[in-house]
């Protein structure tokens, strides 16, 4: 028996929630009116909170309008009436639409709305006052250095050296060795100067 009640409770709530079909709420409904009747007057009683919290926002939206109204005058932006501006009408609803709601959320958070807006204004007044930084530009440059000639090292000439004739042998005959000196700067000249040993049949002569 407590099973079925437990069940026949979820089926209410369903019903309540409108996640059950038109034919089985009816049923539900005919089965149980104490049970009916408390579920109309939760309905109702929800009802009225959501009716309460709406004319509750709607005032708040009534003396956020006379404030903006107030600061436009004070600024001198506006020049009509209070009279000519149209205000929003409070109509009453059975729950709050997604208008209302995003209002009061908006209403909810307005102090963190107002520290953002507040620190992007420090933030760009800094910004303006320090100026954007220097631009640093950086050039390349190119120089060319003209390349010193190398310097080459005179190339001595080796000395010329006059021939040297250590010792000297002449078959059949004698030999004489004779060194003439050279002119502007020329090498010495050797001579070579044989005399056979039958003088009479061949003629002497340098080498």
């Amino acid at each position: 028996m407590t099973r079925d009640r437990t069940d026949a409770d979820l089926d209410l709530m369903l019903a309540y929630d409108g996640e059950l079909d038109d034919e089985r709420a009816r049923e539900l409904l005919a089965a149980d009116e104490d049970r009916a009747a408390g579920l109309s007057e939760l309905t109702e009683l929800v009802r009225g909170s959501l009716e309460a919290r709406a004319d509750e926002h709607d005032e708040a939206l009534a003396g956020l309008w006379d404030r903006v109204e107030r600061r436009i005058h004070s600024n001198g932006a506006g020049k009509a009436s209070a009279s000519e501006v149209a205000r929003p009408a409070a109509a009453k609803q059975p729950g709050p639409t997604f208008g209302e709601r995003l209002t009061a959320w908006f209403i909810g958070h307005r102090s963190h709305f107002l520290t953002g807006a507040v620190s992007a204004a420090a933030v760009v007044l800094i910004m303006a006052t320090v100026g954007p930084e220097p631009e640093t530009r950086t050039e390349i440059r190119t120089v060319k250095v003209p390349a010193e000639p190398v310097k080459t090292a005179p190339v001595k000439e080796d000395e010329a050296t006059p021939p040297e004739v250590e010792s000297l042998e002449v078959y059949q005959g004698s030999g004489t060795i004779l060194t003439l000196p050279g002119e502007d700067g020329e090498s010495e000249t050797s001579v070579i100067w044989l005399t056979p040993a039958d003088a009479e049949d061949t003629m002497e002569g340098p080498i």
